[in-house]
């Protein structure tokens, strides 16, 4: 059951990105869950520098127009399978990001699976999501924090 309400959320994420807010800085940010971009956090970049490659494979892979890019998922799959406390905090901050249906479940799947890591960087993300130094390449990545909600089991598609 918690599978097919994860599939119905991320669903109608699908749907409303197609009504995107305007960019900011690169990203396009959900008019329906809406994630703030922290103005005195910086993600470390030990961190940005785990989410750099999945992020701009996410961005080229949506420029060029293809769902099911080899290169994106490579770098998505490679950052799922890590371990350790770096890798789970960039996985976290990576939930702040549409990655496609399918990747959103996975992650979500994965922070369930790991919950104890995962509950205190989701309650620290969830509130504002930390500005990017490449964010300027992210054209038309959707930022969003339906993931969050989702792992939280506080997902109301009328929120």
């Amino acid at each position: 059951m918690r599978r097919l309400l994860t599939l119905v959320a991320l669903g109608l994420v699908t749907l409303g990105a197609l009504g995107f807010g305007a960019p900011a800085d690169g990203v396009v940010m959900d008019t329906h869950f809406p994630i703030a971009t922290c103005e005195s956090e910086a993600l470390p970049p030990r961190i940005e520098r785990l989410l750099k490659p999945v992020l701009l494979a996410l961005a080229a892979a949506i420029r060029s127009g293809q769902e099911w890019d080899t290169a994106y998922e490579r770098a998505f799959y490679k950052l799922l399978e890590m371990k350790g406390p770096e890798a789970r905090e960039a996985q976290a901050a990576l939930m702040a990001y549409y990655t496609g249906e399918h990747y959103g479940e996975e992650l979500v799947e994965l922070a369930r699976v790991h919950r104890s890591q995962f509950d205190p960087l989701v309650r620290r993300y969830r509130e504002c999501r930390p500005k990017l130094t490449f964010e300027d390449q992210l054209s038309d990545v959707l930022v969003l924090r339906t993931l969050y909600k989702i792992y939280e089991g506080d997902f109301d598609s009328k929120k």
